[in-house]
């Protein structure tokens, strides 16, 4: 499925602030489409359109905000099978890796700029790791590059969550201008969710992605928390609009 593209047609520049995007199915509808927050939101025109209005990071904001890591379930603040975060050689990374850190904003910078060089070997053949396989082992996707990173942020107090949707790309296979089905993190920052994308090396993401899902994966296999989005290959299209 995360090898999978849909044609967008048109450019999305590096800094965007602002995309709208209109998204329509063939078959069925788009109701399981639900997650709005503070860089998305969401208008359905009927059971088979919406448009989706993204915003890039209000990073202003977010280094004024307010908040706390016991404000959101245990479910994202806890280890579970995949993001196993209570995995000794997981916490000993988690803690290299923030070390020097002022402030728990530049704490996520640091893990996630340390996941993307971390994990060496990019590529689709890893099955669905947990963390604690992916920091031994070195190696996997966007899959593996976002649990790992939700673990360790967790290893070090960070509420995190793992999101599933559609990020733009300049090229990919041979497409240009397309939106390739996708996982990054979300860390619970100063009282909002913000998105960080290790496979990418983002720790500033612009208005370049459709976030479909968010998991913590208590209770989720992976395999389970990308079905939703699976039913849609084959099915969507997306125009960018004015």
């Amino acid at each position: 499925m995360l090898n999978s593209v849909i044609v967008l047609g048109s450019e999305i520049q590096p800094d965007a602030s602002k995309t709208i995007f209109r998204l329509k199915v063939k078959e069925g509808s788009l109701k399981g489409i639900t997650y709005e927050g503070k860089t998305q939101k969401i208008k359905r025109l009927d059971e088979q359109t919406m448009v989706i209005e993204v915003f890039s990071e209000d990073w202003k904001a977010i280094l004024k905000g307010k908040g706390h890591p016991g404000q959101v379930a245990t479910e994202f603040r806890e280890s579970n099978i995949l993001i196993d975060c209570d995995d000794v050689f997981v916490k000993n990374l988690a803690r290299t890796a923030g070390r020097g850190a002022g402030n728990v904003c530049q704490i996520a910078d640091k893990l996630c700029k340390f996941v993307s060089g971390y994990v060496s070997q990019k590529n689709f053949s890893v099955g669905f790791a947990s963390a604690s396989e992916v920091a031994r082992k070195r190696e996997g996707d966007c899959t593996e590059h976002g649990i790992l990173l939700a673990a360790m942020g967790r290893a070090v107090g960070i509420p995190s969550r793992v999101a599933t949707g559609l990020v733009y790309a300049r090229e990919f296979k041979g497409i240009e201008n397309a939106l390739v089905y996708h996982m990054w993190t979300q860390f619970f920052l100063r009282g909002r969710w913000v998105n960080y994308d290790a496979a990418l090396g983002k720790t500033r993401c612009p208005a370049d992605r459709i976030t479909l899902f968010v998991s913590s994966l208590k209770e989720d296999t992976l395999i389970e928390s990308l079905l939703p989005t699976s039913e849609l290959m084959g099915n969507l299209t997306v125009e960018k609009t004015d």
